[in-house]
């Protein structure tokens, strides 16, 4: 998680991680003495730029030649959760990637989800409380959110029999 922070700064409100500006430790200096001001050597993306390439449900980002899912970097990021499960967004036609818009498909449940979140109760994390959640889903994609947990674990035991636990 640390190169995470190291390489991408979060912003909540576009929803979307934004490259880092350089610092000393990685100017990348040319044999003609002239400094480099992108990412890298071999990148044209500049400093402060959007990470990757963002379309309907689908964020990824290629960094070091590899391709990245931008959704579970998004989530590593904020929540510092590694996640095995898909990491998805509510609606299928969201372009605005928030954590508050993202979930957690558990493993047994990876060929339920074709429709998203829709009509269903998902594990996602509350950015303005900085809490893991439970969320109800209608067929509208309206949210409604059941409980904050402290863990994600507290959560996923949470969509077995979910309460309302903060009324």
């Amino acid at each position: 998680m640390k190169h995470l922070h190291e390489s991408f700064d979060y912003n909540h409100e576009e929803g979307c991680l934004r490259w880092k500006a350089l610092n000393d430790e990685f100017v990348y200096i040319k044999h003609n003495g002239k400094v480099e001001t992108t990412i890298s050597p071999m990148s044209r993306m500049k400093p402060g730029a959007i990470a990757g390439s963002m379309s309907l449900g689908s964020y990824s980002i290629n960094q070091h030649r590899e391709s990245h899912c931008g959704l579970r970097m998004i989530w590593q990021y904020v929540t510092g959760e590694l996640v095995m499960g898909k990491i998805r967004t509510m609606n299928p036609r969201d372009t605005r990637f928030s954590i508050d818009n993202l979930y957690v498909v558990p493993f047994d449940q990876s060929r339920v989800h074709r429709d998203r979140a829709k009509n269903s109760t998902v594990v996602s994390y509350c950015f303005e409380h900085k809490q893991f959640t439970t969320v109800a889903v209608d067929h509208d994609y309206n949210k409604t959110i059941i409980g904050y947990y402290g863990s994600i674990e507290d959560a996923f035991k949470a969509l077995v029999k979910p309460e309302v636990s903060f009324l």
